[in-house]
């Protein structure tokens, strides 16, 4: 079983991830979190293959969010992790320094998406 973590203040685009990632891998655990802060409380419980974010999100942004978890024991300190934001351009400086990092800009491209969720996902 592989845990993802989908982290997005927009309850649609956690349904549509969930969908689409859902639909092309079995044995998937899939949670979310509506925000960086409750991203970052389940990130310390549970060991994740996979986190998928938003970065402008309400009380911590996906990039606070990447940073608290990179810079802490935290154990998903070196889980991969996909940005998915529309935001890239303004952070891109920012993220490009941080290790096991990918970005999406949106609007999303699913087959991009999938490409990297099975050259991450099939590499554990």
């Amino acid at each position: 079983m592989k845990n993802i973590l989908i982290v997005d203040d927009e309850p649609q685009i956690i349904e549509l991830l969930s969908d689409i990632i859902g639909a092309q891998f079995n044995n998937l655990n899939i949670l979310n979190a509506p925000d960086g802060l409750e991203a970052y409380v389940k990130s310390c419980n549970l060991k994740f293959d996979l986190i998928i974010t938003d970065h402008k999100m309400p009380f911590c942004t996906g990039l606070n969010f990447i940073r608290k978890m990179r810079e802490t024991n935290n154990i998903n300190s070196d889980s991969p992790i996909i940005v998915v934001s529309g935001f890239i351009p303004e952070i891109e400086d920012k993220i490009s320094t941080l290790d096991n990092l990918f970005y999406l800009e949106k609007p999303l491209k699913t087959e991009r998406l999938l490409k990297y969720c099975k050259m991450i996902l099939n590499s554990k």
